[in-house]
Parts: C-alpha cells; structure tokens; sequence
C-alpha cells in the first residue's frame, strides 16, 4: 500500500520532465544546490550508511525535483530565461534576490544580515518591498519555506524528525517543532501521522 503510495507522488514529479524534451535553464545558485544534492544522493545509494539510507535518498530526490520543477514551470509561463535572478512574483529586483537567496539557503543558517548583504540594500528597502510583494517578512517568509520543505520530508519519508529539522535549517529538534506547530497548527510527528493517513485513505478510496 504505502510503496503505491509512493509510486503514485513519485509520477507527479516526474510528470513536467516525461511530457516531451525540454532543456531547463537553471540559476546559479540552484544549479550549485542540485550539484550538492546529487552528491549527496549518490553517497546515500552507493554506501547505505544507515537504516535510513532509502529515506534520506528519497529526500534528496525530492529536494532536486522541487527545484526542477519550479524553473520548469516558470519555463513554461515565460518567466524563466537564461538568467542570473530568479523570477518571483514583481519586477522588483531586490525581492528577486532575497527569494533566490532564500530558497537557496534555507538548509543552512542564514541571517538577515547574510540576506541584506545579499541584495545590497537596506532593512528599511528590503523590508518594505517584500512585505508589499510576499505579505511578509522576510524572515518570516524564511521560516515558512523551511516549514514548506519539512512537511514535503514528513509526507514522503520516514526520515527522523532531528534529521528533517537540520536539513531544513532549523537549529535544534525542538525549535523546529515549536515553529511547525505555530504555523501548521499541529506539531510534526501529528502533521506526519495524518499526512499518510489521508494518502492511504485517498488510494482506498479509488
């Protein structure tokens, strides 16, 4: 049942890249982000380190498809090219960047400062522009995409929540369940079990 389950959310992301040939543009920062995935994923499938090697494979997989697809479907609408900047939802050249930088960065720990420094501006610049553009903050938008990826990790994997919480940025297991939890509105391991519990339901109910 669960391997159907994956299979089935496996051709979802397949699914942009066996429609027809495609060459995808890639910035930089995204291209160096697939390049240390692959690694990664080529060590965990080669070594199986650990009881949590197909898992973690899985994960890695998962984080360059999300990549993938995102420049495949700015692709598609136009809004990608050959660039240096990543296309986000206005012309504004310093949300561009902080996105880009963000969604680049997320795994690691990065500082307003790292993303002012980044776009070479201001608090005031960048604060303003991204609250019109986003609707937040932009460490708060920060936060969100880490919540974005972990729940990805909770649906799809069996991954440790320590695991999830450090590859996604967060500094311990328990920041990274209380920040879930404010935004989610549940905490992990719950988000976790009623994630497969609705996937099992929706295949059953087929």
């Amino acid at each position: 049942m669960r391997e159907n389950i994956v299979q089935n959310h496996d051709m979802l992301l397949y699914r942009p890249f066996i429609e027809g040939g495609v060459v995808v543009p890639i910035t930089f920062e995204h291209y160096s982000q697939v390049i240390k995935a692959y690694n990664e994923l080529r060590y965990q499938l080669l070594v199986k380190p650990d009881w949590y090697w197909s898992c973690r494979s899985r994960s890695v997989f998962m984080n360059i498809m999300i990549v993938l697809k995102k420049h495949y479907q700015m692709l598609r609408t136009g809004e990608l090219t050959v660039c240096k900047i990543h296309p986000a939802v206005s012309n504004n050249s310093y949300v561009k960047k902080a996105l880009l930088y963000i969604e680049s960065h997320y795994m690691v720990k990065i500082t307003l400062q790292d993303i002012l420094k980044e776009c070479s501006t201001n608090h005031t610049t960048l604060t303003v522009n991204f609250k019109k553009e986003t609707g937040v903050t932009v460490m708060n938008y920060l936060k969100r995409y880490r919540v974005d990826m972990a729940k990805k990790k909770l649906q799809f994997t069996e991954i440790p929540l320590k695991e999830i919480a450090r590859s996604c940025g967060f500094t311990t297991p328990e920041h990274f369940s209380r920040i879930f939890s404010e935004i989610v509105g549940v905490p992990p391991a719950q988000f976790r079990r009623q994630a497969v519990a609705r996937r099992i339901m929706e295949l059953q109910s087929r």
